[in-house]
C-alpha cells in the first residue's frame, strides 16, 4: 500500500516537472528569418508595381527587371504607368544602372523621353572658361546631367513639372554629382573637395537658370566663382 502511494507521488511529481519544463520545439528556417531578417537585401516595398530593394549604397535597385528588354519589362509590370516608370528610374535606380540598363537601351521609348544635351553650359561660356562642360576638371558629371534632363523632360511631358517637383529633381542631380565626388579619398581627398565645389556651382546654375531666363553673361558669372 505504501509502495502504491509512493508510485502515485512520484508520477505526480514527474508530470508537474514536465509541464514546468516543456520539450523545446525545433525552430524551422522560416521562423528564424522572421526573427532575424536578412539585412543585406531588405525589401522596401513596391513603387507602382515594381519591387525595390536596398543595395547597401543608400540607393534602390530594381529587384527583378534589370537587363530585360522594354516590352518584357512592361509585360511583367503592366500596372506601372510612364509616370511610375519615370519616378522609379529617376529617384530609385543607381546611376550606373540608369545609364547602362535603361538609357542606352532607350527603355520604353516612347513614351519616355531620353533626349539630353548633356550639362547645360552654353558653348560660348565653356570656350571662354576653357572647360569641358560635361567633365569639368575631369569630373564626369555627364550621367548626372543626362538623368537631370530625363527628369525635366518627362515631368514636363507628363504635366507634373512644378516648383516642388523641380526642386526634387534638382536635389537628385546634386546627389548624383556628389556620388561622383565620393570616389576621391585618402591622398586624393583634395579632389573630392574640388569636385563638390564644382558640383555646388552646377547645382546653383540649374536652380537659377534651369527654367530658362539666364543670359550667357549670368551663367558665366556663376561659373567663374570656381573656374
Amino acid at each position: 500500500m505504501r509502495f502504491n502511494k509512493l508510485l502515485i507521488i512520484l508520477s505526480t511529481t514527474l508530470v508537474t516537472l514536465s509541464k514546468a519544463n516543456p520539450t523545446p520545439q525545433p525552430v524551422n528556417t522560416v521562423d528564424i528569418r522572421a526573427v532575424e531578417p536578412v539585412s543585406e537585401i531588405d525589401s522596401v516595398g513596391d513603387v507602382g508595381g515594381i519591387t525595390y530593394v536596398d543595395d547597401d549604397e543608400g540607393d534602390l535597385e530594381l529587384f527583378d527587371a534589370v537587363d530585360l528588354p522594354g516590352k518584357e519589362f512592361v509585360k511583367r509590370d503592366p500596372q506601372c504607368s510612364a509616370s511610375c516608370r519615370t519616378d522609379g528610374l529617376l529617384f530609385h535606380t543607381p546611376i550606373s544602372s540608369f545609364i547602362n540598363n535603361y538609357r542606352k537601351k532607350k527603355f520604353m521609348s516612347p513614351p519616355l523621353d531620353w533626349n539630353s544635351d548633356g550639362c547645360s553650359v552654353p558653348k560660348a561660356v565653356a570656350k571662354a572658361l576653357k572647360i569641358n562642360k560635361d567633365k569639368p576638371r575631369g569630373y564626369n558629371f555627364l550621367p548626372s546631367c543626362q538623368r537631370h534632363d530625363f527628369g525635366y523632360r518627362n515631368y514636363k511631358k507628363q504635366k507634373r513639372f512644378n516648383g516642388t517637383s523641380r526642386s526634387k529633381i534638382d536635389s537628385n542631380f546634386k546627389k548624383d554629382m556628389y556620388n561622383v565626388c565620393k570616389q576621391y579619398s585618402g591622398w586624393k581627398s583634395w579632389k573630392g573637395v574640388e569636385c563638390r565645389r564644382i558640383a555646388d556651382v552646377y547645382f546653383k546654375m540649374v536652380r537659377l537658370c534651369g527654367t530658362g531666363g539666364c543670359s550667357v553673361a549670368k551663367v558665366k558669372s556663376i561659373l567663374k566663382s570656381v573656374f
